[in-house]
């Protein structure tokens, strides 16, 4: 609501200001205007309102005057609407920052799960030599040749079938 007043109050002092050097006049009515005579300005009150028209600067809400020359000059940065939409402009730097950096971390992660996936890979692979290795050496006939080859041992192979005792069980 404020910027609504502001913005029609300075529409206002453009309408207001005199172009022919003659002052303002604050009439309630144009017939009370064209009753009061018309004083020329003097030379200090006339240099006066050329300074002031001079170093005005137009804040035009509905205009944007944005060029190369305004960018590069760093005129766009002293202006109302970079003032107005500062903070805006911060989020949306902040949140790129954020999405930068969230779509790297998740690039890393990835490699990451690939380097793992890969080792995980080679360690099912060892695996399952080791447990084929294990199950070649522990075959009947790979125990029984490594039996016969050393000599401390006095187990051999059952040439019996093995038998069942029955127990009564009184």
């Amino acid at each position: 609501m404020r910027r609504y007043a502001d913005m029609m109050d300075r529409k206002r002092r453009r309408h207001d200001e005199p172009g022919d050097g003659m002052p303002r006049v604050d009439a309630e009515s144009p017939e009370q205007a064209a009753e009061e005579p018309k004083k020329p300005l003097s030379d200090e009150e006339h240099a006066r309102a050329a300074l002031r028209k001079f170093t005005e600067v137009e804040t035009d809400p509905d205009r944007v005057d944005v060029s190369l020359r305004s960018i590069l000059g760093g005129d766009i940065l002293a202006g109302a609407w970079f003032r107005r939409q500062f903070f805006f402009i911060l989020m949306l730097v902040a949140f790129i920052i954020v999405y930068v950096s969230n779509r790297y971390a998740s690039q890393q992660e990835l490699l990451e799960i690939d380097a793992l996936q890969k080792q995980r890979i080679d360690e099912q692979y060892r695996a399952l030599t080791r447990s084929s290795e294990l199950m070649e050496l522990t075959r009947r006939s790979s125990v029984e040749n490594y039996l016969r080859t050393t000599n401390d041992s006095t187990l051999q192979t059952a040439t019996v079938p093995p038998y069942t005792l029955d127990v009564d069980e009184n």
